[in-house]
């Protein structure tokens, strides 16, 4: 891995924890549902997906997707 990248990693790894909590509150509010039904209606009718989430954080869009029933897998290269 190179030095950018390392700092990079390192950067999110230390804010992991407030930036988690902040899209874990989102994700029980109603901006949760505005984000979904915005995004649903660019997406194929009917349709499962199959969608990989790159560089996911905490998950907020890949759990978005999978509550709109997608197969959502979503990696990050942080730990945190």
């Amino acid at each position: 891995m190179g030095e950018i990248s390392k700092q990079i990693q390192s950067y999110w790894n230390r804010r992991s924890q407030d930036f988690s909590a902040v899209r874990k509150k989102e994700l029980a509010s109603h901006d949760a549902a505005a984000w979904q039904s915005y995004i649903e209606r660019y997406l194929p009718k009917g349709r499962s997906l199959r969608i990989l989430d790159i560089g996911t954080g905490p998950g907020f869009l890949a759990i978005l997707m999978a509550r709109l029933g997608h197969d959502v897998t979503a990696i990050d290269s942080s730990t945190g």
